[in-house]
């Protein structure tokens, strides 16, 4: 027998049978209608009561009796954050992606040509479905892979374990969470090394993940455990491989730098105040040619800044603009870069509290000599327009070093 209850009884049932969801969303009630403008603080604290995806479905479903002045939870988000409200934001999709939520913030700009989150935002899932790997691994694949996952985990461990890297973290993270303490950084870098202990390979190959095919080894964050290495690509360098996707792991439990500093890395000096534009890719500029005489004067002023000819820079941008058409965004995405940054540093021996120069990308910039991160560094510095190299440096060695993209289930390092 089908049993109808009124609007107010549903609310007494829910309350009752989920006091935290109730509490919850009497908080973003309250934040929504704090008398100076949204309280965001308060909104991101009412999350605490929530504490899985059902919870959050049930939560949103709260928003239909409009307490809050708005019918829908992504209509708050659409009316009330900005690009002027980059660190709430982050901080919301951190907060969300912990309980398996992911929010996809769609850009746009307003009558005035302001970027703005004009479109609003769509919420999606994280997928819980395990991936699949080979039950017969070809011997010669597992041998290659398998002897340098301990040196790949060392070499992480080490660089976790000194006071540099820590106080980088410390330094960079309270810039924009002021109240992070030693305390609690000392409980993220033991989370760290925690999963490094335990962390094994998986191998598939392109018939078991066609999806997959192209990449040499892949993270999947709901399962930090684990690395999936692709048998049918011949990695010429497994090793920096897995320095490149235990960073990837590692950005799951917590960046080892906030996203915005690492987006600010490929920003002009001249260009600050488009850092937030850049780090959400809303600038987008409508004059072509314009833009072609633009490249054009950045590639002459900095080929002769650094001392490259100009067809070495040409051929940088070109290839960027030809992997960006491939994979939008992917060259610029933060925690790639945090990944590239890291193999970098990897592959010219630097180690916590050591710079990398400009002497060391020369040859690669000329053409002399090539190398995957390098080249991923490069793409994203040609993209956002050969900011200053000094200052970019100046920016990367002042990391502490990790990068998820944010809006995929899973991080791969591509052929």
């Amino acid at each position: 027998m089908k049993i109808l209850i009124k609007e107010s009884q549903y609310k007494v049932l829910l309350e009752q049978s989920n006091p935290n969801i109730q509490k919850a969303y009497n908080e973003i009630v309250d934040g929504a209608k704090y008398w100076m403008g949204t309280d965001k603080t308060k909104i991101l604290k009412a999350f605490d009561y929530i504490k899985n995806v059902q919870d959050f479905k049930t939560l949103i479903s709260m928003f239909k009796d409009k307490r809050t002045g708005y019918g829908s939870f992504e209509e708050m988000i659409k009316k009330e954050y900005d690009v002027l409200d980059v660190k709430d934001i982050i901080k919301l999709k951190d907060k969300l992606y912990s309980i398996g939520v992911i929010l996809n913030f769609i850009s746009g700009k307003n009558i005035a040509g302001i970027p703005h989150f004009l479109e609003g935002v769509k919420i999606s899932y994280v997928n819980k479905t395990p991936i699949k790997s080979l039950k017969l691994v070809p011997k010669e694949c597992s041998s290659k892979w398998q002897s340098q996952l301990e040196k790949a985990k060392n070499y992480w461990i080490q660089w976790l374990s000194n006071p540099i890297t820590k106080n980088k973290f410390l330094n960079n993270w309270k810039k924009v969470e002021k109240n992070m303490t030693s305390a609690e950084v000392g409980n993220i870098f033991k989370k760290y090394i925690d999963s490094l202990r335990v962390l094994k390979l998986y191998y598939f190959d392109s018939k078991l993940i066609p999806k997959e095919s192209n990449s040499y080894a892949f993270v999947n964050r709901p399962e930090p455990d684990k690395i999936f290495v692709n048998c049918s690509q011949n990695d010429p360098d497994p090793y920096g491989t897995l320095i490149h996707e235990i960073q990837h792991m590692l950005y799951d439990i917590k960046p080892l730098n906030p996203e915005v500093q690492i987006a600010n890395v490929f920003v002009n000096s001249n260009t600050k105040k488009s850092t937030i534009e850049t780090f959400f890719d809303f600038f987008k500029t409508s004059n072509q040619q314009s833009n072609q005489s633009m490249e054009l004067r950045n590639i002459e002023i900095n080929s002769k800044k650094i001392g490259v000819p100009f067809e070495s820079l040409q051929h940088i941008l070109s290839n960027s603009k030809y992997h960006e058409k491939r994979k939008p965004g992917y060259a610029c995405r933060e925690t790639e870069k945090m990944s590239n940054i890291m193999s970098v540093r990897n592959l010219f021996g630097v180690k916590s509290g050591q710079n990398i120069t400009k002497e060391m990308l020369l040859p690669y910039i000329k053409g002399e000599k090539n190398n995957d991160d390098v080249s991923w560094v490069l793409a994203c510095w040609a993209l956002r327009g050969f900011p200053d190299l000094s200052e970019m440096l100046n920016k990367i060695n002042d990391l502490a070093y990790q990068n998820a993209n944010q809006n995929n289930n899973s991080n791969t390092r591509t052929v």
